[in-house]
């Protein structure tokens, strides 16, 4: 769905784990790793107070071009509840925001 859509945003709104539950299983790689025909590779970790940014590399078996894709997760989101202040929420939609080029396809959000 990435690669056909053209996405270059990904938003995590839920941490893997909660209260020792798995809410969110890890689709991403910690180094590369092929998901059918579509090899998958980690480039950067930022890892900041609230949020943590992935840059990835996509390449499809058959393709000669590269795509890449940012996943933005929010990691503070707590437990139960809301966020007891929106500044930090408020910083990570605007650097969804900023980062996400105009051109690119439409931006991927999921919770658990």
């Amino acid at each position: 769905m990435v690669w056909q859509e053209n996405c270059f945003s990904i938003v995590m709104i839920t941490k893997l784990v909660e209260v020792g539950r798995v809410k969110c299983c890890k689709y991403w790689p910690d180094d590369s790793e092929m998901y059918g025909d579509i090899q998958i590779t980690l480039l950067k970790t930022e890892t900041l107070a609230e949020y943590t940014v992935r840059t990835f590399a996509l390449e499809r078996r058959g393709y000669s071009t590269k795509h890449e894709v940012r996943q933005f997760h929010f990691t503070s989101w707590p437990e139960h509840g809301v966020p007891y202040h929106a500044t930090g929420l408020l910083a990570f939609i605007r650097r969804v925001k900023a980062s996400t080029p105009p051109d690119a396809g439409p931006v991927v959000v999921h919770c658990r």
